[in-house]
């Protein structure tokens, strides 16, 4: 007589019951992590994938574990026949199910270890991550193999009246549940001595702690399975005593994979129980004034279009990593600017105390500062550059509550103590990631402290929005905002808009609340397309302070446009001139903003060969430095100008001097730039053939499809073979002059270095994926022929002629890489790796000054951006002697040494390395290098500390 299976003791339906359970929570929060990160345009990372593959694999092994129970499991030996079960089946099954929880365990493990590569980018760490890697992979192997042959004949395993020789059942268990739990527990602590050494308050660091720690809820499980499985090695009766142990090896196999999800559960717990995110946060600072914190590199708070992202990863892990331990700028969190209550504290002191000054009504409710902010960040606007002032109250109040409620968390402020410096950072991280950036600034004072900072970001074609307040319009407290101190009478002035005219792509004044997300939108269209640059908007306290119904993301997208290509008549008329030119030219100087135009004009190089290269600017890598067409200044580019019959001028200011080299008359020139009119120029007149208003991606593109498909081009390149020799030969001989400069001094290592070799040296160090921020004035030439550039975006100088932009610029430079992927610039990806680019600051002393180096390098330790200063000490201004020389090479001044002109700093220099460590307070490394034998030595331990310590270097540098 068959029995029902409820008719006997029976707990296989609660294995079922329990595992499907478990099973559907982690596949919906493994769902819900590539989910997420599809719909946030966020790369699947390496340790995304391998949970998806956990999970795959334990949707199959909860069903060898429910066939296992089926069959046989969870009922006693004598009542599996009696039920219609079958013993050979179920332990079948759960042979299976053994191997299948092993590798789901080893991957669990690879999950969460691949998450801390990517977090943490520290040697010695990732060693430790590594050999950790290698145990898991090497052990699961080993029992996985120990597990599928632990009977001979395999299939013994399941048949037990066979012959057979087995290992021994009890000791290979213990075995294995001893090493898996230990890996577990070694696993989950590993982060912990990196995370103690964390400057947070008590509370966070515990919190950060124990988000770290939710793998021990695995250890828990492995070791009540420990207990369980003791049953099972003693049992007569296996189908029952080894129940236990089949459960909580299923349960432990899904609560690891539960667990590797629950850090990317932020937003969603943020939704439900917003205020008890608010309250720990407020909580945590009793102990300690603390920071709000904010993951750099993480997610973006706008995607194209308008519309805001949220942080991928949850709040313990954004605030988790402060400024001690040598953790990736690209994964630690940064300070954003400012402690809350000392805010809040600056902003009662601006407003007063005055009864009038409070208008209660406003508090709590909207304000026309809050929709400022929305607009911000509708328009992708991801961090505000902020020097604050008595103008700003209402933005600080409207930026505190967007910083409390999880749903409008961007932009990010960003304190700055010098404007320049604010303004240069904008510069750098605009034109870096082509996103429009935010500075604010105090009234007129503030708006002209920006000063050559502006200059800068005009001529460089930087899209950054500059706000500043003016003075208060009301004088007898009608309104919130209205004045309250003196000064602001002097803040009255006439016209300040005027004082950024002939800077700005447009100026407006925000006098209404109802039209503030328009303003702000036109005002980035204005900065960001076209010939972009800086934009300024203004508004009063009062405005600002106003009360409106409510701020609502807007249904539209943020309006755009774009250049357009050639027509075909001149695409033929200039793809004609290339084809027939005996000594064809292109010059440019700012076409590396695009990569892929970069790329394009390779490809015309490559088919048009002969063809010569000069990029007469050195603001972007253009074209690669390496490549047989590339001019510079030493290796021809004067003759090359001279001797060329065609022309092709690509985004270029000033393609050539005049003065000192012009094109033949007879040269044909074709002028292609986003802004060919040189529309803030006063004079500009290259003697074009032709001048268009075009995109030079779209152009090149159009021109080598034009070129490649002429019939002509075979016939022509057969032609071209010496040309395209002469210019092989001609690039290896300039090579040569270029490196020869480069040789050190061996016979005397105590003379100091040149410029040629201290450059040498530098692109021999610095790591592969390096971006050097410049501003090396007199330098300039030398010091990129001897970089050797070719990657596009590696390299980036200021737009004007405003010394000491590079500082601040490195600032911004090192955040925009930490938020994004540049490689394919202008289009952006989120920055899903664990490593950024190296960031060097090659800077005249001079310039060093001029940056405001105790605003830079305090911005620079706070925000958790450290960098490579490597100071060119030529001892005194050498511009200022050039100058001179050119405009009264006979007169009396130039007979005189710079000693006697007041020019020299031989002797009365400032120490440029102490200046920035007071700025940085104590947090930086410095050393001068005073000759060749030094330099190597100081160059690697430089390099070495802003790597794995994660501190900005100053190396000043004596050159001769």
């Amino acid at each position: 007589m068959v029995l029902s299976p409820s008719d006997v003791p029976n707990k296989g339906p609660l294995f079922v019951k329990v595992t499907a359970v478990l099973t559907v929570i982690a596949f919906i929060l493994v769902a819900y992590r590539i989910v997420w990160k599809v719909y946030m345009k966020s790369k699947i990372a390496t340790d995304d994938a391998i949970i998806s593959f956990s999970m795959a694999i334990q949707i199959v092994n909860t069903v060898m574990g429910d066939l296992a129970c089926h069959y046989a499991f969870g009922r006693h030996r004598a009542d599996v026949a009696r039920t219609g079960g079958n013993r050979v089946l179920a332990l079948k099954f759960f042979w299976l199910f053994q191997i299948l929880y092993k590798l789901v365990l080893c991957l669990n493990k690879l999950s969460f270890l691949a998450f801390y590569l990517r977090l943490f980018p520290t040697r010695k760490f990732r060693l430790v991550c590594w050999i950790t890697i290698a145990l898991v992979l090497s052990g699961t192997f080993g029992f996985v193999i120990a597990t599928i042959f632990q009977c001979i004949p395999v299939h013994a395993s399941w048949h037990k009246d066979i012959p057979k020789k087995c290992v021994k059942n009890a000791e290979f268990r213990w075995s294995w549940a001893g090493y898996n739990t230990a890996m577990d527990i070694w696993v989950c602590l590993m982060p912990l001595p990196v995370l103690a050494r964390l400057q947070l308050d008590r509370i966070r660091k515990i919190g950060v702690m124990i988000v770290f720690c939710m793998g021990l809820f695995v250890c828990i499980t492995s070791i009540v399975r420990m207990s369980a499985m003791a049953e099972s090695t003693k049992t007569n009766d296996p189908t029952w005593g080894s129940f236990d142990a089949l459960m909580w090896s299923a349960i432990e196999a899904s609560t690891g994979i539960i667990c590797a999800c629950l850090p990317f559960l932020k937003h969603p717990i943020q939704r439900l129980i917003p205020t008890w995110f608010v309250s720990l946060s407020n909580g945590s600072k009793k102990t300690r004034p603390s920071y709000r914190m904010s993951r750099l590199g993480s997610q973006s708070g706008i995607r194209t279009g308008g519309h805001r992202d949220e942080d991928y990863y949850g709040e313990a892990d954004a605030e988790s990593m402060g400024s001690q331990g040598p953790i990736a700028k690209g994964q630690i969190v940064m300070k954003t600017d400012i402690v809350m209550r000392n805010i809040l504290t600056s902003a009662r002191s601006i407003l007063g105390s005055s009864d009038k000054m409070a208008d209660e009504s406003t508090v709590g409710s909207p304000i026309v500062a809050d929709a400022f902010l929305e607009a911000l960040a509708e328009a992708g606007v991801d961090y505000l550059f902020t020097v604050l002032g008595s103008d700003h109250p209402s933005i600080i109040e409207a930026y505190i509550r967007r910083q409390n409620d999880p749903t409008r968390q961007y932009p990010k402020m960003i304190l700055f103590q010098h404007e320049f410096v604010a303004m240069s950072a904008a510069d750098g991280y605009a034109r870096i990631s082509h996103k429009p950036a935010c500075v604010i600034a105090h009234v007129d004072v503030g708006t002209a402290a920006l000063g050559q900072g502006l200059h800068n970001a005009s001529s460089g074609r930087a899209p950054v929005v500059v706000f500043a307040g003016v003075a208060p319009s009301t004088l007898l407290g009608e309104a919130p905002g209205s004045r309250s101190e003196h000064v602001q009478w002097y803040q009255d002035i006439r016209d300040q808009a005027a004082l950024v005219a002939p800077y700005s792509r447009f100026s407006a004044e925000i006098k209404s609340p109802h039209n503030v997300g328009s303003l702000v939108h036109r005002a980035v269209l204005m900065a960001t397309t076209g010939s972009p640059g800086p934009v300024y908007l203004t508004a009063t306290r009062e405005i600002l302070a106003t009360p409106i119904p409510s701020v609502e993301p807007r249904p539209k997208s943020v309006p755009s446009c774009h250049l357009g290509s050639l027509s075909p008549e001149a695409v033929e008329m200039i793809g004609n001139a290339l084809l027939e030119a005996k000594a064809p030219l292109v010059i440019t100087g700012y076409l590396g903003r695009s990569h892929r135009a970069v790329q394009q004009l390779i490809t015309l190089a490559d088919t048009v060969q002969g063809l010569r290269v000069f990029d007469s600017e050195l603001r972007e890598v253009c074209f690669p430095a390496t490549h047989p067409a590339c001019l510079t200044r030493s290796t021809g580019a004067a003759p090359a100008i001279q001797s060329a019959d065609v022309i092709l001028v690509l985004d270029a200011d000033v393609p050539w001097i005049p003065r000192r080299v012009h094109p033949s008359p007879s040269a044909e020139i074709y002028h292609i730039d986003l802004d060919p009119r040189k529309e803030r120029m006063n004079m500009f007149d290259i003697g074009a053939s032709a001048t268009f208003h075009a995109d030079t991606t779209s152009a090149l593109t159009q021109l080598n499809a034009y070129i490649t498909s002429s019939p002509r081009l075979p016939a022509l390149q057969e032609a071209w073979t010496s040309r395209a020799q002469d210019l092989l030969t001609a690039h290896k001989e300039g090579k040569a002059r270029i490196d020869s400069r480069a040789t050190a001094p061996l016979s005397t290592p105590n003379e100091p270095c040149t410029v040629d070799y201290l450059c040498s040296r530098i692109r021999a160090s610095v790591p592969q994926d390096t971006i050097y921020i410049t501003d090396s004035v007199t330098n300039q030439v030398p010091m990129t022929e001897q970089l050797q550039l070719t990657r596009p975006g590696s390299h980036l100088t200021k737009g004007g002629s405003g010394l000491g932009w590079s500082g601040g610029a490195a600032i911004g430079a090192s955040l925009a890489t930490a938020r994004y992927d540049i490689s394919d610039r202008p289009n952006l990806h989120l920055n899903e790796t664990t490593k950024t680019p190296f960031i060097c600051n090659i800077i005249g002393d001079g310039s060093f000054v001029f940056s405001v180096p105790t605003a830079v390098y305090w911005a620079a330790h706070r925000y958790q951006t450290p960098f490579l200063t490597v100071i060119l000490n030529n001892g005194g201004w050498n511009a200022t002697r050039q100058c001179l020389a050119d405009v009264h090479p006979s007169g009396v001044a130039a007979g005189l040494s710079n000693r006697d002109l007041g020019i020299s700093l031989v002797e009365d220099g400032p120490d440029y390395g102490e200046v920035a460590k007071a700025a940085a307070n104590g947090n930086l490394w410095t050393k001068r290098v005073r000759s060749v034998g030094e330099l190597d030595v100081v160059l690697r331990e430089g390099i070495r500390v802003v790597v794995e310590e994660r501190k900005s270097v100053v190396l000043d540098i004596v050159i001769r």
